[in-house]
């Protein structure tokens, strides 16, 4: 008699107020499996995890563990089911103020007597565990607060690795991650698969995906597509190659296939917009950075996880502080220590954290898109309702952003469209510098896209564009020029169009090799 999935789902349906989150939904984990779980933002990917591991109630359909219902009704409860889950948003996971070892057993501390926590063995075990993820053991009893999201994704993968679970559920686990750790992290999963332990993977980056998946199960509209096995390259048979994998995969997504995926306008360089002469800041964390960016320019950063890349767009919007070098905007020399100075001095900034830096995730679609211009919405203080719609509207019909109307709350939409309403709320002011801080983490590939056709307007209008991502591919699709960073300083600049410019040349100069 064949054995049972270890995990399945069966026929769940969940309704938000105004959306059919999820329509009759099957999905299916076997032992030892890596299962990729694949879709646009509101695809329902999200909404499914949330379910198996207790965080949501689905309104119909129920969870299997090795053939038999369980109750997932609440996280507890998942978790005595074997159930464990990294989400994308490791904050929602991780408690900042407490140490690094603390987080990993946080509810769980090894005790020396009933009243108290034996911290020797917290800290040990602590070790141990990140040890298996190459984690720098000196920070084990630093705050998680002091650590980039890049370190806090490893110790919520750490945290998760002590639970013993049988069943690991990783939501977008590598956005934050360096290729370096996002290798670890996939060694760490190919090992647990071969003890019998069943991964849930969900990504947006297909080459991930088809590089550790045994499986791929795509979503669409709230729907199942289907699920394919993934294959490693032409067979006998006529199997895919990696390649055309990819394209059935964006097909079975989006419903069919997608134009050119790095869309480059062709714009003559203006006026320096944007100009840093030997600027340093962050606490050290970046030093002695020069560079230009002018009117109708699009320029990369990128750089490993700890670069300074991420410290050193922060400091441009005034959200960290620059303590030496000049900084000149639109032909003005400016002294940017907040927001408020950035802003207007004409910067707009894409935090690759929306959820702390970018949005006001209690308020509306309307409200976040209408911030930065409400002043100039409002007669006497209060705001012209119907100006207010038409900006709102507007947007949301030019960025495709999913929402039932512009009144909905913004926690309650996909990853995706958050960001959408990010970038929507800086489009209705009046900026010329735009900072993009990882644009498109979390974002799905189609909805990728419409981001780079957003950036490549924004550059034929005449802005001056400065995108820090560790998305390799990205930048050297996107940008006309990319700055190498590593170890805080510029390394290098080289021309993405340059044919001797490669993936494997950039990172060897981004991680001194």
């Amino acid at each position: 008699m064949e054995a049972a999935p270890l995990l399945e789902a069966l026929r769940i349906v969940k309704n938000y107020p105004g959306v059919l989150a999820l329509d009759k939904v099957d999905f299916s984990l076997e032992r030892g499996e890596i299962h990729a779980l694949l879709g646009e933002n509101g695809a329902g990917k999200s909404t499914l995890v949330k379910i198996l591991t207790g965080a949501e109630q689905p309104d119909e359909g129920e969870v299997l563990i090795d053939g038999g219902v369980v109750d997932v009704s609440t996280p507890r409860k998942a978790q005595e089911n074997g159930v464990a889950a990294i989400y994308q948003e490791v904050g929602l996971e991780l408690v900042p103020q407490l140490s690094v070892g603390e987080n990993i057993f946080l509810g769980r501390e090894p005790k020396r007597w009933p009243a108290r926590i034996d911290w020797s063995a917290l800290y040990s075990r602590a070790e141990e565990l990140l040890q298996r993820l190459e984690f720098d053991p000196e920070f084990l009893r630093e705050p998680v607060a002091n650590l980039g999201l890049g370190k806090q994704q490893i110790v919520a993968v750490a945290k998760a690795l002590s639970l013993n679970a049988r069943i690991f559920i990783m939501d977008e686990p590598t956005a934050s991650l360096n290729s370096h750790e996002t290798e670890n992290l996939f060694n760490t999963m190919r090992a647990l698969s071969g003890t019998g332990v069943g991964i849930v993977y969900i990504s947006h980056r297909l080459e991930e995906v088809l590089s550790c998946a045994h499986r791929v199960t795509v979503l669409r509209d709230g729907r199942m597509v289907g699920t394919v096995p993934v294959v490693t390259g032409v067979g006998p048979e006529g199997e895919l190659t990696v390649e055309a994998q990819q394209s059935q995969l964006v097909r079975m997504m989006v419903g069919h296939d997608l134009a050119e995926k790095y869309p480059r306008s062709q714009a003559t360089p203006g006026a320096p917009a944007l100009g840093l002469e030997t600027v340093s800041g962050a606490g050290g964390k970046f030093s002695d950075v020069t560079m230009t960016v002018h009117e109708g320019e699009t320029v990369g950063v990128y750089g490993i996880t700890g670069c300074g890349s991420r410290e050193l767009a922060r400091s441009l919007f005034g959200l960290e502080p620059i303590q030496s070098g000049k900084v000149t905007i639109l032909g003005e020399l400016k002294s940017v220590q907040s927001p408020r100075d950035a802003i207007s001095a004409g910067i707009a900034f894409i935090s690759d954290d929306r959820n702390r830096d970018g949005l006001i995730v209690g308020r509306s679609v309307r409200e976040n898109i209408t911030a930065p211009i409400s002043k100039s919405l409002a007669t006497f203080g209060v705001i012209r309702s119907k100006q207010e719609v038409a900006v709102s509207r507007k947007h949301v019909s030019d960025l495709n952003i999913r929402t039932p109307t512009i009144d909905q709350l913004v926690r309650n939409l996909s990853g995706g469209n958050q960001q959408k309403v990010v970038f929507a709320k800086w489009l209705s002011s009046q900026a010329r510098v735009f900072l993009f801080n990882e644009p498109t983490r979390g974002i799905d590939v189609a909805a990728k896209v419409e981001i780079y056709r957003l950036i490549s307007n924004l550059k034929s209008n005449g802005a001056a564009i400065l995108i820090v991502s560790s998305e390799l591919p990205e930048v050297l699709g996107v940008c006309d020029r990319v700055l190498v960073m590593r170890r805080g300083s510029i390394a290098m600049e080289l021309d993405p169009r340059d044919t001797e410019t490669t993936q494997a040349g950039v990172f060897d100069i981004a991680s001194g090799g």
